[in-house]
């Protein structure tokens, strides 16, 4: 890989470049861009796929799972001496294995997919700075003569100025921090897709109406209240409601604590699972530390290598946020069927 780097420069100065841009730097770019584009993009296209499947599968029959269950569990939870902690360590535990089914179902473990990339990027970019280090100590190497951008060194020697290192450490920190938001999506412990949303919250509100006589939409009525009844008029005309009789104070008070295992559920806080949550905290951690490190590693390496990194650091960052765009542009819709098997 580096003889080509030092031919494909070879045939970019033979170009009319900017004075500011050599060949051989130019080289070293359009060289971290290939392999990248190569190797790693087509396992950030896989897990994005992934991510797509748990988005757009697995949250919205979570979704739909969670309040039936939760009728159930409740009208079992009334029996035991502690109904709400006994509903919410039962819910928890359910909730969790519900969500390994379905993800092991439609093939998009939150693991695997945040796994795979750092697994293949890592080794992808090890392998292109050997290569790149190789040419910058051969003889009379062309790297010696060309002075990299804002820097006033050759590519072949570190960057004194320390302009170069903490770009790469600023960069890397960048990547970080977008991947953490990215990561929320991956593990869906916070964000569904907004149709979901909307969904489970239509289905609530007509649940709502059905329960009181007012069809798929709640109807506005003006109410006359006395005597036995409420004079209640709808768009058919009016009608008496039987007035409903205040429960005693006792009583009340039994029926809230019999109904207080039901106020925990969230239709739109989906269960995480804890093994997934702490591995991507890990890595958040992992990446920040590496950010810092990084800068002190530039500074003794080539200025080669660290416009290797920089150009890689940017290379993520963009596919990261045309990924972002990508997904406000065209918006996920309810999906029409369901996934049978797909890596």
């Amino acid at each position: 890989m580096g003889e080509r780097i030092l031919d494909l420069g070879s045939s970019l100065g033979e170009l009319p470049l900017p004075e500011a841009v050599g060949p051989c730097a130019l080289s070293i770019v359009i060289t971290t861009i290939a392999v990248r584009t190569a190797v790693t993009l087509p396992s950030y296209i896989w897990a994005r796929r992934r991510i797509a499947r748990h988005r757009d599968y697995v949250i919205p029959e979570i979704v739909a799972w969670r309040k039936p269950f939760a009728k159930q569990l409740a009208a079992r939870a009334k029996t035991q001496p502690n109904p709400k902690e006994w509903f919410e360590a039962e819910f928890k535990t359910a909730a969790i294995a519900e969500r390994k089914k379905l993800l092991k179902q439609h093939h998009c473990q939150p693991l695997y997919t945040s796994l795979l990339p750092p697994l293949i990027l890592i080794p992808t970019i090890i392998i292109t700075s050997l290569a790149i280090r190789s040419i910058c100590v051969i003889p009379s190497t062309p790297l010696a003569l060309e002075l990299n951008l804002f820097s006033a060194a050759p590519l072949a020697i570190p960057d004194p100025t320390g302009v170069w290192p903490l770009l790469v450490g600023g960069m890397a920190l960048v990547n970080v921090e977008l991947g953490r938001k990215m990561a929320k999506m991956r593990a869906g412990e916070v964000k569904e897709s907004d149709w979901a949303r909307r969904e489970a919250l239509r289905k609530e509100q007509e649940e709502d109406a059905v329960g009181l006589g007012l069809g798929p939409r709640r109807a506005k009525a003006t109410t006359i209240s006395g005597g036995g009844g409420t004079l209640v008029q709808t768009p058919k005309g009016w009608k008496v409601q039987p007035s409903v009789s205040k429960p005693s104070p006792v009583v009340q008070q039994q029926e809230e604590q019999r109904d207080t295992v039901m106020d925990k559920l969230k239709v739109d806080t989906p269960v995480a699972d804890p093994g997934v949550s702490r591995f991507q905290k890990v890595l958040e951690q992992v990446g920040r530390g590496g950010s810092v490190l990084m800068i002190g590693v530039s500074m003794i390496v080539p200025g080669a290598l660290t416009l290797c990194w920089v150009t890689s650091s940017c290379f993520s960052i963009t596919q990261t946020l045309i990924s972002r765009w990508f997904d406000q542009r065209f918006p996920p819709k309810r999906p029409t069927q369901r996934i049978s098997s797909k890596a």
